[in-house]
């Protein structure tokens, strides 16, 4: 038994108009209540879209405020390095490492500590 081209299910189901009406009205239903699913599934899909571009736009705020944050914390390090270097220059127990090694503020440091500075 050969199918004739182009035949599909379609044309062995009868038409809806060939229906009984409760058989008709459960096929209506359920497309309507499909079309609704099918739109809130849309819907739910859209609102998570929208909540993780909106995550992603407060993350690149707060990486871009970290960013500036890290390069002021550089330049206050750069600063502090500074005025470190020239205070040792200055200072007179600064001048006198104990050990070969012992870098002019580590001396400073352990001096400190023989005297109970913290």
């Amino acid at each position: 038994h050969r199918h004739s081209v182009g035949s599909s299910r379609a044309n062995i189901l009868p038409s809806p108009l060939t229906l009984p009406n409760s058989l008709e009205e459960k096929k209506l239903k359920r497309r309507q209540k499909n079309r609704a699913a099918a739109q809130r599934s849309r819907q739910k899909h859209t609102e998570k879209a929208d909540e993780l571009h909106q995550q992603h736009e407060q993350l690149e705020q707060n990486n871009t405020a970290l960013k500036k944050e890290i390069e002021a914390l550089k330049e206050e390090v750069k600063y502090w390095n500074q005025m470190l270097k020239d205070h040792e220059s200055t200072c007179p127990d600064m001048l006198t490492p104990s050990l070969p090694t012992q870098t002019p503020i580590l001396h400073w440091l352990a001096q400190g500590q023989d005297r109970g500075i913290q």
